[in-house]
This record gives structure tokens, sequence and C-alpha cells, in this order.
């Protein structure tokens, strides 16, 4: 931020000067905007990955799909098949909640 702006909050600075498409036209924020959302998928998909997956073991004894996945080799792949197939619907939370960190982004282009 410049010298003449520290009187105004992070926040109001950042929508008063930069556009949105300023915004999410920038790779590094786009980036870690993916990286949140990827980090929050994991964590709540993975407890129901293991709830079917100790499901279907315990039904079926590793027979089929998970017969040689003892290392969870096919389950790390599982998990990115599904993030790669379904609707990403990111969370924009991350800008607002952090705008010192994304105007020093803006800034450094």
């Amino acid at each position: 931020m410049q010298e003449n702006d520290e009187n105004i909050p992070a926040l109001q600075y950042l929508k008063e000067t930069y556009s949105n498409s300023e915004i999410f036209d920038n790779e590094k924020i786009m980036n870690m905007i993916e990286l949140n959302y990827k980090l929050n998928f994991n964590m709540d998909i993975r407890n129901n990955i293991d709830y079917i997956k100790k499901k279907y073991t315990d039904i079926y004894n590793y027979i089929d799909i998970f017969k040689n996945d003892r290392n969870n080799v096919n389950y790390e792949r599982l998990l990115d098949i599904i993030y790669e197939n379904i609707n990403h619907k990111y969370n924009y939370d991350i800008i607002y909640d952090n705008p010192e960190e994304i105007i020093e982004i803006l800034e450094k282009q």
C-alpha cells in the first residue's frame, strides 16, 4: 500500500483500488484459491472415502477393486479422479480474510 493510503483499512483499500478482474486474473492469487479449495476438499472427502473403503473391504475382504491396494495407492488415485471430475465451487473469502497479502501480490506485478 502507498504511504498516503495507510489510514485506509486494507480491505477497503483492496476493494477501492483493484477490480475483480485484476484480482481473479492474477495467477498467484488463483493458485492460492485453488490450493485452499483442494485442501478443504481433501479434508471433507477423505472421511467419506475412508468409510466407503472400510465398509467395502469389511464386506468383500479386499476382493476386486482394493485387493492389491494394501498401501492405499488406488485410494489416493480415487481422490484425484473425484477431484478432477467435480464442479469446483471456490470459496473466495480467502481474498477478503487476507487483504494485506492480496494487496502485496497485486502490487508486485
